[in-house]
């Protein structure tokens, strides 16, 4: 049986994650958020305290936690927290996903509807997918990566852990992003991407060092 899930973050991925979590079936008790008081309603659920209190997690009682928030460096920071603390990740996708039976999801993903993910497709830990993604065929996504909305990855292509994809980004055939990057919105990536770099552009091209990353 699934256990209720708490949510990582109230702002605008946390309203998304509940609408995910409803669709679901699964039930979500509450958030933990540094920005809204506790007892804020949020999509009907009570924010229960600070990010603080995942110091303590067997107070929260018997949940999964559910990272929703986008920023990279913090979704590693609070996963990292989570499992210190001996906690379990949750993890949830809408049921109008199509997810081929040969291809493999890790720990604590979030998959937003109208998604695909086909055959030889291998995702790492925390993933989180936004609406209307395609992940073809033998695409490797390493561990905490988040692709926007209406993000293709097409067969044979790859992103490296720690990056985030923008909105509308194509990934050409066995093209690769390394990791700790972030791609442009609207970018078409027709070769590899070198780690830590701030690409955009159709095609896309290293521009800078990402400062965020790391």
């Amino acid at each position: 049986m699934d256990r209720d899930i708490i949510i990582i973050g109230a702002g605008r991925g946390g309203r998304f994650a509940t609408d995910i979590c409803d669709a679901a079936g699964r039930n979500v008790t509450g958030f933990l958020d540094d920005i809204n008081p506790p007892g804020t309603l949020i999509s009907g659920r009570p924010v229960l305290g600070g990010t603080d209190r995942l110091e303590d997690i067997r107070a929260l009682g018997d949940h999964d936690f559910l990272i929703s928030i986008g920023d990279i460096g913090w979704r590693r920071r609070f996963c990292c927290r989570i499992k210190r603390q001996g906690g379990n990740l949750a993890s949830v996708m809408h049921p109008n996903v199509y997810v081929s039976p040969y291809a493999t999801l890790g720990d604590g993903y979030l998959i937003h509807p109208f998604t695909s993910i086909y055959a030889g497709a291998v995702l790492g830990e925390l993933v989180m997918i936004e609406d209307h993604g395609s992940v073809g065929i033998d695409v490797v996504i390493e561990d905490n990566v988040v692709l926007a909305p209406g993000v293709t990855l097409t067969a044979q292509s790859g992103v490296g852990r720690d990056t985030f994809v923008g909105a509308g980004v194509t990934v050409t055939p066995e093209s690769r992003i390394g990791h700790d990057c972030l791609i442009g919105a609207g970018a078409t990536v027709t070769s590899s991407v070198p780690a830590g770099k701030v690409a955009f552009g159709v095609p896309a091209r290293a521009v800078r060092d990402n400062t965020n990353a790391g």
